[in-house]
């Protein structure tokens, strides 16, 4: 690892560290409580751009760099709890760009800007969400937004998604119910927004704007109880 925190450390605040090459994790936090992880720039881990796991708690996560991880970008994961992952940048990292799973927490998770990541621009499949808003993905080589498995997300709205190889956004799998509103998404190959749901929870999408000449299907609903209103495909 580059920098790690563990439970038994002092450690406030992680700021303004460059971590180049490690042989795993550029910034792992393992079972410790941090204000705030902010203008770090890590490129090229063996593994995760930063980690955030075993029930670490951090308030805010902010102007990162993280360019070429051999896996994500962000990671929470195993019961850590984070407050805000906000504006960061995230380009070709062999992962996702960012990745909520195994019942990690994040309040909001917003206006970072993810380019060319090998998978999703952001992969929740597990743990929760309140709110994804105002992030930038382009050229995402899976789908920009993936939501599945366990996850519990409660708002997708204002974000971009562009030149996605797969879906703009993707519900496979949701434990509450969810707004999908106010989003742009252009030139993915196939369907703007998909959702694929075996639960009953409802989601609501709304006031998206949907365009590109090749996209065939704007709003493709599998299963699911979903609403749609308000949504505008523009050529």
């Amino acid at each position: 690892h580059g920098v790690v925190v563990t439970s038994s450390s002092q450690v406030t605040a992680v700021t303004g560290n460059s971590v180049s090459k490690a042989g795993r994790i550029g910034i792992s936090l393992q079972g410790a409580k941090v204000d705030t992880i902010t203008k770090n720039k890590v490129s090229s881990s063996g593994a995760a751009g930063i980690s955030i796991a075993s029930g670490s708690s951090v308030k805010l996560v902010y102007k990162n760099e993280i360019t070429s991880s051999k896996s994500h970008g962000i990671v929470a994961e195993s019961r850590c709890k984070v407050e805000k992952v906000s504006s960061n940048a995230i380009k070709s990292v062999k992962g996702s760009g960012v990745y909520v799973c195994g019942d990690a927490s994040v309040l909001s998770l917003k206006n970072s800007c993810i380019a060319s990541p090998k998978r999703y621009g952001i992969l929740c499949s597990g743990g929760k969400i309140d709110s994804i808003k105002g992030n930038r993905i382009q050229s995402p080589k899976a789908s920009g937004i993936m939501v599945k498995s366990k996850a519990k997300v409660k708002k997708i709205t204002s974000n971009s998604v562009k030149s996605g190889k797969s879906h703009g956004i993707a519900i496979r799998g949701n434990g509450i119910a969810l707004a999908i509103k106010g989003n742009t998404v252009s030139q993915c190959k196939k369907v703007a927004i998909y959702i694929n749901l075996q639960d009953r929870h409802k989601i609501k999408v709304s006031a998206n704007k949907l365009k590109g000449k090749r996209l065939l299907t704007a709003v493709c609903v599998k299963s699911g109880v979903v609403s749609v209103s308000g949504s505008r495909r523009v050529r």
